[in-house]
């Protein structure tokens, strides 16, 4: 009679013994053994006396006559550079700039001509100032003239 199996409720039967004839069993067992026995002399007299070596050929080389030149020498190296002096050039007076006297990057010396201003605006004040300038000049006393 079979059992339920306790979760899923499915028949579960007896495995059944099934009778096997040994004397078949044991020349089966033999022809394995002299089958495995004829592959092993096969391959291992296959490969007596057969592989020799052979030196390999002479690979090709390209030959060339050395020179003389002049060689330049040169490092490449990661960073950044700074120069040793910098000037910050800055407007102290209003206008225009008519001309650039210098191009970014070039060595300039001290007291060369960088910009030029338009002279428009400033030739009007003194034309505007002169009056006054002529009267100051009249009624200060010559010791207070500033230099």
């Amino acid at each position: 009679m079979p059992r339920r199996s306790p979760v899923f409720g499915l028949r579960l039967y007896r495995a059944e013994r099934i009778p096997v004839n040994r004397r078949y069993t044991k020349r089966f067992g033999q022809w394995i053994r002299l089958a495995a026995a004829a592959l092993s002399i096969t391959f291992a007299g296959g490969a007596c006396g057969r592989n020799k070596y052979e030196a390999p050929p002479p690979s090709e080389v390209t030959v060339v006559r050395p020179t003389t030149r002049e060689v330049t020498t040169y490092n490449e190296l990661s960073g950044w550079t700074a120069a040793i002096e910098a000037v910050d050039v800055r407007a102290r007076v209003q206008g225009y700039l008519q001309s650039v006297n210098f191009k970014p990057g070039e060595n300039v010396k001290k007291g060369d001509l960088l910009f030029v201003i338009e002279p428009t605006l400033y030739e009007a004040r003194v034309a505007q100032a002169a009056p006054i300038w002529s009267i100051f000049m009249i009624v200060t006393p010559p010791y207070v003239m500033p230099d």
